[in-house]
C-alpha cells in the first residue's frame, strides 16, 4: 500500500508553506549575465582576430592585383593622351601626360614623350629643352641620362643657337658618364671641336 501523506502544518497568519528561495532568480539572472557578456566578448575578439588575419593574407595574396590595377591605370591613362595627340590634340595630349605625370611623377618615357610633341608636333623648341633639362633631373641610368644630354646638345648647338650650352653639356657626359656610348660619342665630338 500507500503510506498516509503526513498532513502540513498549518500556515501562520495567511502565508503558505512555501520556502522563498528569493535570492536564486537574482543569483541565475547575474550569472545569465555575466556568461552573456562573456559570450559577446569573446565573439568581438574573434571577429577582430579573423579581420586582422584576413587583411594580412589579403594584403599578401592580393598585392599582386594592386599592382596589376596600378599598371592598368597607367596603360589607361598613356593611351588616353596618345588618343588625344593621335587627334592632333598636340596641346591638350601634353596637358594629359602632366596629369599622368601628376599622379605617377618621375617617368621618364612620359617626360620623353612630352619634350618629342614640343619638338616634332608643336617646333616649340625652348619647351622642348626645358622638358629635357627635367628628365636630366630624374634618376635614370647613367647611360640613359648620357643619351637624354646629347639630344639637349643637339638642341642647344642646332635649334636654339646656343653653342656655349651645349659644348658645357657635352663635356658633363665625357666626364660623367664613363665608357658608356654617349659618352664616347662626347669625346669623340669634343675632339673634332678642338681640332677644328
Amino acid at each position: 500500500g500507500q503510506s498516509p501523506k503526513k498532513p502540513e502544518p498549518p500556515a501562520k497568519a495567511g502565508n503558505t508553506n512555501q520556502v522563498e528561495n528569493a535570492g536564486e532568480p537574482e543569483k541565475k539572472g547575474g550569472m545569465m549575465t555575466y556568461f552573456s557578456g562573456m559570450l559577446a566578448a569573446l565573439i568581438v575578439f574573434a571577429l577582430l582576430v579573423a579581420r586582422d588575419v584576413s587583411h594580412i593574407v589579403g594584403e599578401r595574396v592580393g598585392g599582386s592585383y594592386l599592382t596589376k590595377s596600378t599598371k592598368s591605370r597607367k596603360a589607361d591613362m598613356y593611351e588616353e593622351a596618345e588618343s588625344i595627340w593621335a587627334n592632333g590634340a598636340f596641346v591638350d595630349a601634353i596637358e594629359s601626360f602632366r596629369g599622368y605625370l601628376r599622379v605617377f611623377p618621375g617617368e621618364y618615357h612620359v617626360h620623353k614623350r612630352i619634350a618629342e610633341i614640343y619638338e616634332k608636333d608643336l617646333f616649340s623648341f625652348r619647351a622642348a629643352a626645358m622638358e629635357y633639362e627635367e628628365m636630366l633631373e630624374l634618376d635614370i641610368p647613367t647611360s640613359r641620362w648620357g643619351w637624354v644630354a646629347i639630344h639637349l646638345c643637339n638642341l642647344y648647338s642646332g635649334k636654339l643657337d646656343e653653342t656655349n650650352r651645349a659644348l658645357t653639356l657635352l663635356h658633363r657626359v665625357a666626364d660623367e658618364c664613363g665608357d658608356t656610348l654617349p659618352a664616347v660619342k662626347a669625346r669623340e665630338r669634343l675632339a673634332k671641336i678642338d681640332a677644328a
